[in-house]
């Protein structure tokens, strides 16, 4: 009888280890899924830009250039175009809005367009951005928006008016 006692204390060893072991085979663990739903980013529109009066020469061009940075208007170029001092020239100026301290890419879609005036005119401006980046600090960044408008003097279709065109400035989260 002590034989067959032996015997069934092995097979039950054997069983209470063998379930021990498949036991210990697999493990879960519970974790935590989460999101956050960020402020959308905001851009608008402060100034608009503004070239001011400029009287058109009478022989080759001019570049009027309104720094993108510091607003300040200015004339180079060759041509005898003349810049009308007590106009309002000033640079386009944005405010951007959004999540504190996130940081963001501008962008202009276009960075040549043409400003139409009267008759069949047309003026070349190329815009340039003060910064092609920036950081929300404290939610908040600006930044501003100028170029060069060329005045072509010999061009008969550039006409005395007002000549407008409009571009699109973005802000996106980098």
């Amino acid at each position: 009888m002590f034989r067959n006692t032996a015997k069934l204390f092995t097979l039950i060893a054997g069983l209470t280890l063998s379930g021990q072991a498949l036991a210990q085979a697999t493990d879960a663990e519970t974790t935590t899924a989460s999101a956050r739903l960020a402020t959308a980013i905001d851009i608008s529109e402060d100034t608009a830009l503004n070239f001011g009066s400029i009287v058109k020469g009478s022989s080759n061009s001019n570049t009027v250039t309104i720094n993108a940075s510091t607003g300040v208007r200015s004339i180079t170029g060759t041509g005898n175009a003349t810049l009308i001092t007590g106009a309002t020239p000033a640079r386009a100026t944005y405010t951007v809005t959004g999540e504190t301290d996130a940081t963001f890419a501008i962008a202009i879609t276009d960075d040549t367009i043409n400003l139409t005036g009267p008759g069949s005119g047309s003026l070349a401006l190329t815009l340039a951005r003060s910064a092609t980046s920036g950081t929300l600090t404290g939610g908040t960044a600006t930044f501003g928006v100028g170029g060069d408008l060329v005045i072509d003097n010999t061009d008969a279709d550039d006409v005395a008016g007002a000549y407008s065109g409009t571009f699109e400035v973005t802000a996106t989260y980098n």
